[in-house]
Formats: structure tokens, C-alpha cells, sequence
């Protein structure tokens, strides 16, 4: 019998530097150590990917206060969370494995609750809503009306499982049967849980009322916050690899086009948002062409607005194109901004932000 119900790992960098302030981290820890559960009965595994600053003297301490931390320190800095997270992955010693990263937070009865849905239905994966911390105000995902759902292989609301992996409880042996890890590119969450989707037997369950998760929008030291040419190549490359693997396993065509959908509104809204030199936001729209030509027999459904944008791509306008960029880049953070169009698909709470 294993010592301990559920492995959590949980990927370090310089944690005091976590928005200028190490508060963040312990934050997340604290959210951890509160769980109903019960802290000594999670493996929490920090992971250190060669931090500069004192955050593995930090993590030493606190290792030697609490006996259920598993700490690691890797001697050279992978430069992305998707190492650290393979790593744990390795290490974990329990049917059960989370990931929580070191700026974000869990509902009190998280791991419990996913726990107790894991252990006593007959599925690989357990998901819950999330919120999102935006200027110290919290927002509910409502994507999705239904109370809970069970999705089982070639499902055509696979696509629901996505983006998130800090949501989710996963079995350990489907894990490691399946050869399911972290790529260092970005997007890596979201190649993750296609590999997933794909390698599912039994089903995933996701628990669409239940909000367990509160993650920081507000950080943008975030390496997902980049929005560049190499952070462009990166999406494509997993999204093309997804792709190909979601139509040659002829999973559900809803699921292909929901995934082809989504993945052309990201590499949008990374030239949208970027910030880099002419040039490069040109190579950019390029890349976006590239990925539209190859996958060009997939129906996509979109927003007016986003529909706009695969038409203005498609035609070359990049005068229009490199417009809007400004016009996003100098609008994106206005309240009505906000309220209009950023995270439609959340709803302002009147939960208060006590962290």
C-alpha cells in the first residue's frame, strides 16, 4: 500500500522573484499545505530547475520541516516547467498524480475531492473547473453549462479536456504505460492532454460545477506570455503533431475541428500580441499561413472577430494585420477592452481575492 494518496509536482524557478515577490509562492504552498485531505497524505515533489536565487536553500528548509516534501534539484536550468514536470512524474510515488505550478492556487477541498471521484469510478483522468485571478478580481470559467461529464475514446467533446493540466487528476500507471510526458516546447499542456485523449481506455470524467483551481492571470513573467516568433514556431509545431495524431487515430471529426479551431485563435493571438519588430510579426502571419495551407481541408469555427483575422491571414493583408496588432497592443488592457472581448468565456465573481 502506497504511503501516500496523491503525488503533486510542482516545477521551481527563482521563486523569489515571482512577481517581485516570493509571497506568490507560498501562496501556493499554503494552498497546499490546507488541503482537506490532509498535507501528510500528498508526496509533494518540488522540483528546482537551477534557480539563481535562494530558492533552493528556501525549498531545503522547508523539505526538512515537512517530511511529505520530496525535493529535487536539477543541476542545470531546463529554461521551461516540462522537464521538472517529467522528472516528477519519475519520482512519484503514488497511484495519483497533479501538478500545481508555483504561482497558482487550490480550492481547500481540491485533491480530495478529485481524489474520491478517481478512486471510486472506473477512469484514467478527473478534471475540475478552474478560475482565473485577473487585477486582483476572480472569474469562473462557464464554457461549458453541463453539471459533469464522462468522456470515453473517439468522444466528440474530447476537446472538452482541454487546456488545462493543473485541473486534473490523473491514474499513474496510464501515465507511464502510455510513455505520456511534457515536451520542452510551448504548449506543452496541451500536447499532454491530446496524448491523453488519445491513449484513454476507461474515460475521463470532468467536473464542470466543481471549481478547484485559481490560476494567475496577472503574471506576465509567464514564458506563455511571450508572444514572439519562437513561441509561434513552438505552438505550430505542437499543434501540427496533434493534428496528425487526432487524424491519423480517426478520432471523432468534432474533436479534430474543435482542436484545429482553437489552435488557429492562440498562433492569432500570438501576433496580436506581440511585441517584437516588424519583421518578425510578418514571419509570424507566414507561420500562421503555413499552418491554415497544411490542415486547410479542416473545417474551423470561430468568432466574428477571430474569423476576420483567418481571413485578413489568408489574403496577406499585412498592412490591415500589423494595424490591428497596434490597435490590440494599445487596447488590450482597457477595462471595456476586457470586459468585451478578453476571457469571454469568464464570468466576473463576487468571490474576494484573499491571497
Amino acid at each position: 500500500m502506497n504511503k501516500y494518496k496523491v503525488s503533486l509536482i510542482t516545477p521551481c524557478y527563482n521563486i523569489e522573484n515571482i512577481n517581485n515577490n516570493e509571497k506568490t509562492f507560498f501562496n501556493s504552498l499554503n494552498s497546499v499545505i490546507k488541503q482537506s485531505i490532509g498535507y501528510e497524505n500528498i508526496e509533494h515533489i518540488l522540483v528546482d530547475d537551477c534557480s539563481t536565487d535562494n530558492t533552493y536553500e528556501i525549498l531545503k528548509e522547508l523539505s526538512l520541516k515537512y517530511p511529505n516534501i520530496k525535493l529535487i534539484s536539477l543541476k542545470d536550468n531546463s529554461g521551461s516547467p516540462s522537464y521538472p514536470r517529467n522528472i516528477g512524474i519519475k519520482n512519484a510515488s503514488s497511484d495519483y498524480i497533479m501538478f500545481l505550478d508555483q504561482d497558482d492556487i487550490f480550492e481547500e477541498n481540491m485533491i480530495e475531492t478529485l481524489y474520491n471521484k478517481i478512486s471510486s469510478e472506473n477512469v484514467e483522468i478527473v478534471k475540475s473547473n478552474n478560475y482565473i485571478i485577473l487585477e486582483n478580481k476572480i472569474y469562473k470559467n462557464i464554457s461549458n453549462k453541463k453539471r459533469e461529464q464522462k468522456l470515453n475514446p473517439h468522444d466528440s467533446n474530447l476537446f472538452d479536456l482541454q487546456p488545462f493540466i493543473w485541473t486534473t487528476i490523473f491514474e499513474k500507471q496510464f501515465i507511464l504505460n502510455n510513455n505520456i510526458n511534457f515536451p520542452k516546447l510551448f504548449a506543452e499542456d496541451v500536447y499532454f492532454l491530446v496524448k491523453c485523449s488519445l491513449n484513454i481506455q476507461k474515460g475521463i470524467i470532468i467536473l464542470n460545477d466543481y471549481y478547484g483551481y485559481y490560476y494567475l492571470s496577472d503574471n506576465n513573467n509567464s514564458l506563455s506570455h511571450s508572444f514572439n516568433k519562437k513561441q509561434a514556431i513552438e505552438y505550430k509545431k505542437v499543434f501540427e503533431y496533434c493534428l496528425e495524431k487526432l487524424i491519423s487515430s480517426k478520432q471523432h471529426e468534432k474533436y479534430i475541428q474543435d482542436f484545429y479551431s482553437y489552435s488557429l485563435q492562440i498562433l492569432m493571438d500570438v501576433f496580436l500580441r506581440s511585441h517584437s519588430a516588424k519583421k518578425e510579426k510578418i514571419e509570424i502571419i507566414q507561420i500562421i499561413q503555413e499552418f491554415m495551407t497544411k490542415f486547410n481541408s479542416i473545417p474551423y469555427k470561430l468568432p466574428i472577430f477571430w474569423n476576420l483575422i483567418c481571413i485578413l491571414v489568408h489574403k496577406n493583408y499585412c498592412h490591415i494585420l500589423l494595424f490591428l496588432n497596434r490597435f490590440i497592443l494599445f487596447v488590450f488592457d482597457q477595462k471595456w477592452f476586457v470586459k468585451l472581448f478578453r476571457n469571454k468565456n469568464y464570468e466576473e465573481t463576487n468571490i474576494k481575492y484573499n491571497y
